[in-house]
Formats: C-alpha cells, sequence, structure tokens
C-alpha cells in the first residue's frame, strides 16, 4: 500500500474515531498527540524529526474539526513546537485551559489566560 493511500484510510479511520468519542476523550487524545509533538519537536544534538512532527500536526488538526473553535488548538500545537521549558509550560497551561473550558469553568480559564498571557509575553521579549 502506497504511503498516500495508507495516510487516507488512517485519516478516514481517525475521522470515524473522532467523531464517536465523547469530548473528555477527544481531549486525552488531544493531550496524548501534543505529547508525542513536543517529542518530536526536542532539538537532540541539533536535529528534531520534521516527518513525525508534520504527521502529528495532521492528526490534531483533524481532530481540532471536532473541538470547539475557542479552545484554539492551533495555539496549542504552536507551544507544543517550542523546544524549551516555557514552551512546556505554555503548552499544559493552554491543555488545562481547554479542560477548563470543557468544564465550564470559566473562572479558571480567566486565571489560566492571564499565566498564559504573561507568559507569552515574557517569551516575546526573546523573539
Amino acid at each position: 500500500m502506497n504511503d498516500d493511500i495508507k495516510n487516507k484510510s488512517e485519516g478516514t479511520l481517525n475521522n470515524l474515531l473522532y467523531e464517536f468519542m465523547s469530548q473528555a476523550d477527544r481531549l486525552s487524545e488531544l493531550s496524548r498527540l501534543v505529547g508525542k509533538l513536543r517529542f518530536a519537536s526536542e532539538e537532540w544534538e541539533g536535529f528534531y524529526d520534521k516527518v513525525m512532527i508534520e504527521e502529528v500536526e495532521a492528526e490534531i488538526l483533524l481532530l481540532s474539526t471536532y473541538l470547539p473553535d475557542n479552545y484554539r488548538i492551533m495555539e496549542v500545537v504552536q507551544s507544543a513546537k517550542l523546544w524549551n521549558d516555557s514552551g512546556s509550560v505554555l503548552t499544559q497551561l493552554y491543555l488545562d485551559r481547554c479542560q477548563k473550558l470543557h468544564e465550564n469553568n470559566y473562572v479558571e480559564v480567566q486565571q489560566i489566560e492571564e499565566k498564559i498571557r504573561w507568559l507569552e509575553s515574557f517569551l516575546d521579549q526573546f523573539r
């Protein structure tokens, strides 16, 4: 089976799986995929796994079609690709934010968003 057909059939199967998952299961899957993306994005002796990054990013984007827009999945993806400790903290904050939105806990969402803004402004100083 060539790679295009294999990728298309995997995408179709995952589409079906995501459709029937609960929102909590989708968030668990998002966390799993983000961990995989962080691993692929880590620079080790100047190298990272570009192919894995592209595959996992495509899978997260597919999953994102089953998640509310206010989860801001692209920000989750971008933070997960930051290979430093700040990227790890920022990614966890975004995932926590998604979880609190799912729980309708808007007080904690606000607190998490304040931490995200502070950390992003801190990171902007070094860009």
